[in-house]
């Protein structure tokens, strides 16, 4: 299969086959997890460089192995990469750290349910990025209706303790519901 890439990244291309894939990487990349990789890189393309660390046996893959892996399942030829010339030791946190990062952060799931259906009903297969209709109906059981779905208000609740000290209240409230109102939600009471 011919390669997609983002235009913007195309000043980065090097062969697939010059660069390794971690021997050591500690995240998997399961049959699931390679075909939604797959499945992105043809309908999205390529949108983020793979990182590689310099090293006497060659550049080895720090961040992207999962897309390097998935890319050559796919026939690429060509792939975006940078090399980085650092210790073992800088590589590896690197790695550990770009892996982790993600693993932290959380969905909200009532906004991502919304998002999902949107992009069912619109015809996007989102099993393609990784989704299940499964998942959807029982983050539906679990939140009721998407037509009722409450944000989560807690962060900016959270917010709003800092903020106070700095602003007056009505003008708080003001952008709060100007917030809410931006991201679609109706009939939020404010406290």
């Amino acid at each position: 299969m011919k390669e997609n890439i983002l235009e913007q990244l195309k000043q980065h291309l090097v062969p697939i086959d010059s660069i390794i894939l971690d021997p050591d990487n500690a995240r998997l990349h399961p049959e699931r997890n390679l075909e939604t990789i797959k499945s992105s890189l043809v309908k999205h393309g390529q949108h983020r460089l793979a990182v590689c660390q310099k090293t006497d046996s060659g550049d080895i893959v720090r961040i992207g192995n999962g897309m390097v892996e998935a890319a050559r399942l796919l026939g690429w030829k060509q792939i975006a990469a940078i090399s980085v010339d650092e210790d073992e030791y800088m590589a590896l946190s690197r790695a550990l750290a770009d892996n982790k990062t993600s693993d932290l952060s959380i969905f909200d799931y009532s906004l991502l349910n919304i998002q999902l259906k949107y992009l069912d009903d619109h015809g996007i297969d989102i099993k393609e990025i990784g989704f299940e209709l499964s998942d959807l109906e029982e983050w539906n059981s679990d939140i009721g209706s998407t037509d009722n779905i409450e944000p989560n208000l807690e962060g900016i609740k959270s917010v709003i303790k800092v903020v106070c000290e700095q602003e007056s209240k009505d003008m708080i409230v003001e952008k709060i519901k100007n917030m809410i109102t931006e991201n679609g939600f109706v009939g939020v009471e404010i406290e």
